[in-house]
């Protein structure tokens, strides 16, 4: 499996995240990062700690009922 980390600037000085699939799914962090070096150690930290097969494929939601 591949996947491509996605880091870009919001517009208001912070840095949003992203980890991308190769079948373009997407898991997007909900907080933005004060700078582009924190948000790619977090993304290699989650990988290297959750492992690939975590970020591929679609997310799964849970039941609610």
């Amino acid at each position: 499996h591949t996947v491509q980390i996605d880091i870009y600037e919001d517009g208001d000085g912070s840095w949003l995240l992203g980890i991308i699939d190769e079948d373009d799914n997407s898991t997007v962090w909900e907080d933005p990062f004060d700078t582009e070096e924190d948000a790619l150690e977090e993304a290699l930290e989650a990988l290297r700690d959750e492992g690939i097969e975590t970020f591929v494929g679609p997310v799964e939601e849970e039941d609610e009922t």
